[in-house]
């Protein structure tokens, strides 16, 4: 197996193990604001604003 197809395959092994794990909606928040992704409102930063297309907003 080359080195390319084990990255990925560790990566969708760590995606299987994040997703599975409970976390409360602050945990998260605080991560992405931690990574500089969102601010403490939950608004996108500078850098990310294109991603707010894709935000789902719970109505």
């Amino acid at each position: 197996m080359d080195f390319y197809t084990q990255q990925i395959e560790s990566l969708n092994l760590l995606a299987k193990k994040l997703k599975a794990q409970k976390r409360t909606k602050a945990e998260i928040l605080a991560d992405f604001v931690g990574a500089g992704i969102l601010d403490t409102k939950g608004d996108f930063t500078e850098p990310y604003k294109e991603l707010q297309k894709f935000k789902r907003t719970n109505k």
